[in-house]
C-alpha cells in the first residue's frame, strides 16, 4: 500500500522506507507514482536521489535476486536520471541477461548520452584511424573481439587497445587480420575512439552478430604441436579423458570455486586433470598433497596459456578469462556458474548464444559449489566414455 502524503517530501520518504526494506516491488510502485504526479516538476536532489536508489536497488536483484525485478528497477532508474551512465548501462545488462539485444544496444537509448560527448566519439560510421580502448579484463575483452571484423570494415584503419601482454595472441588470429593492436598507454594518433563495450551499440549490432561465430582465436600451432605432445603424455596418448581446471576468481570471491570442491572429479581414474590457474589463486594447491592424475600447468602468457586450453578435451573454469579464452578457441568449455551469474549468462540455460561449444553449470542455491561439481562429474563420466567408444574428443 502507497503512503497517502502525495507531496515530493512523503514520496521520497516512502520510497526510502522500500528501499531500505528491499521491498522492490513497493519501490517501483512509489517511484512511477511520485514521476507520474510530478514529472517535470521534481526537484533535481528528488530526481537524483530516486535515480540512484533505484539503480542500486537494480544492482542488489541483479547479484542477489530477485531477477525479475531487475529490469522493471533499471528502466524506473532510466526514467528519472535519463542521461546517467549507470544507469543505461544497468538497464542494457538486464536486457542481455534475458537475451534482448536489440533493446540492450538500441541507439535510442544511448543517445541522450553520446549526443554531446567529444566530436571524435565514433558513431559508427566511416572514419580513417579509429582507437579502440578497453577498460575491462580478458574475459570482456575475448567476447566483445567478435565484433572488431565488422568494425574493421567501416573504417580506414583500426587500432585496438588489448588487455596487458595479450598482443601476440590477437595479432595472430586469421579471424583478426588486417587489425593493429598495441598493448595498454600505447600513444596513438587517431581520427575517432571507442570504447569496447560500446561497439554493438554504435554497430547497431543484435542476435545475428553475438551468435553468428564460431571458435575466432587460434593457439599458435607452431606452439601448439610442443604442448599437445606434453598433454597427451599425461593423457596416455589419448586414451584419457584430458580435463584443463581453473578455480579462482580473483578479487571477485563470489565467482571462485575453491580447489578442495574439485576433488570429487579428481576421482575418476579415466581422466587426466591440468591445472591452468595462474596469478595469486593458484597458492591454493600450494602445501597440499595433490591426486597423481593432477599436474600443474599454470602458465603466465595468454600464447602459451591458448595452447594447453587447445590441447584439453575439456576445460573447466569459473566466470573468468580463462573460460572466454578457451570457448572462443573452439574448445568444449564447462562454465562453473554462481546462482546469481552475471547478464552475459542468462538466468536459467544450460547454453550461450556467445559461445556454441560452452556448457553452464549453474548453483542450484546460493553458494552451492557441491551441487555444480556433482553435476560435472555425471557429464565427465559420459564424456569419458563417448572418448573410449569414439576413440578421440568429441562434441559438446
Amino acid at each position: 500500500m502507497m503512503v497517502e502524503d502525495g507531496t515530493q517530501a512523503g514520496r521520497v520518504l516512502a520510497i526510502k522506507g522500500r528501499y531500505e526494506a528491499r521491498d522492490f516491488s513497493g519501490l517501483i510502485e512509489e517511484a512511477r507514482a511520485l514521476h507520474d504526479r510530478h514529472g517535470d516538476a521534481l526537484d533535481p536532489p528528488v530526481r537524483e536521489a530516486v535515480a540512484i536508489m533505484l539503480h542500486n536497488a537494480s544492482c542488489v536483484a541483479m547479484e542477489q535476486g530477485p531477477r525479475d525485478k531487475v529490469l522493471e528497477l533499471a528502466e524506473c532508474a532510466v526514467r528519472y536520471d535519463p542521461a546517467s551512465l549507470h544507469a543505461l548501462g544497468q538497464r542494457m545488462y538486464a536486457h542481455l541477461s534475458r537475451g534482448d539485444y536489440a533493446s540492450a544496444w538500441a541507439w535510442e537509448s544511448w543517445e541522450p548520452i553520446f549526443r554531446d560527448a567529444l566530436p571524435t566519439m565514433w558513431r559508427g560510421g566511416r572514419t580513417d584511424i579509429l582507437l579502440i580502448i578497453n577498460s575491462n579484463g580478458l574475459g570482456d575483452f575475448i567476447q566483445y573481439s567478435r565484433f572488431l571484423p565488422a568494425v574493421r570494415e567501416r573504417v580506414g584503419r583500426l587500432i585496438v587497445q588489448v588487455p596487458l601482454n595479450t598482443t601476440a595472441l590477437f595479432g595472430q588470429s586469421p579471424f583478426l587480420q588486417g587489425i593493429e593492436f598495441v598493448e595498454p598507454g600505447a600513444g596513438v594518433a587517431c581520427t575517432a575512439i571507442c570504447e569496447m563495450m560500446l561497439l554493438p551499440v554504435m554497430m547497431g549490432a543484435g542476435r545475428p552478430q553475438v551468435t553468428a561465430t564460431g571458435a575466432y582465436l587460434r593457439a599458435p600451432p607452431h606452439r601448439l604441436t610442443h604442448w599437445q605432445a606434453l598433454v597427451d603424455g599425461y593423457g596416455d596418448e589419448g586414451r584419457k579423458l584430458t580435463v584443463g581446471v581453473s578455480w579462482g576468481g580473483g578479487a571477485r570471491r563470489a565467482r571462485t570455486l575453491p580447489f578442495e570442491r574439485l576433488l570429487p572429479l579428481f576421482a575418476r581414474r579415466d581422466a587426466h586433470f591440468f591445472g591452468l590457474q595462474n596469478h595469486a589463486d593458484k597458492a591454493e594447491i600450494f602445501g597440499r598433497a595433490l591426486p597423481d592424475n593432477f599436474t600443474d600447468m599454470g602458465v603466465f602468457d595468454a600464447v602459451n596459456l591458448s595452447c594447453l586450453c587447445r590441447c584439453m578435451d575439456v576445460v573447466i573454469a569459473p566466470d573468468m578469462g580463462v573460460a572466454h579464452l578457451s570457448a572462443a578457441l573452439g574448445g568444449e568449455t564447462w562454465l562453473a556458474l554462481p546462482h546469481f551469474a552475471e547478464w552475459r549468462w542468462g538466468m536459467e540455460s544450460t547454453r550461450t548464444d556467445w559461445y556454441p561449444t560452452m556448457r553452464l553449470f549453474r548453483q542450484p542455491e546460493p553458494g552451492d559449489w557441491d551441487g555444480v561439481v556433482e553435476a560435472m562429474a555425471h557429464r565427465l563420466a559420459e564424456r569419458a566414455r563417448s572418448k573410449t567408444l569414439e576413440g578421440g574428443r568429441a562434441l559438446v
